[in-house]
């Protein structure tokens, strides 16, 4: 509901009337032009290419993600491919 009524603003009338299939339609022009979420080996290069400050006596070692990445990856790992239905 604050998707539809506040970001998009649609009129509480407007908001109830739309079917899912609409309200997704309508959200997912927020969304373009991002490129898909990075993958396993994406993400440790950039981990490795940009690592968290004071970490510098770690270069050459392997980089382990934060408890924050392990979640993203794990997420994505258990998340099989999106179909449109």
């Amino acid at each position: 509901m604050a998707l539809g009524l506040g970001l998009l603003r649609l009129s509480p009338q407007s908001f109830w009337a739309m079917t899912p299939r609409e309200l997704e339609r309508a959200l997912s022009v927020l969304s373009q032009g991002k490129g898909p979420s990075p993958g396993r080996n994406e993400l440790a290069a950039l981990m490795r290419e940009f690592p968290d400050a004071g970490t510098e006596h770690l270069a050459g070692e392997q980089v382990r993600p934060s408890r924050l990445a392990h979640s993203i990856l794990r997420q994505a790992q258990n998340s099989g491919p999106r179909t449109s239905g």
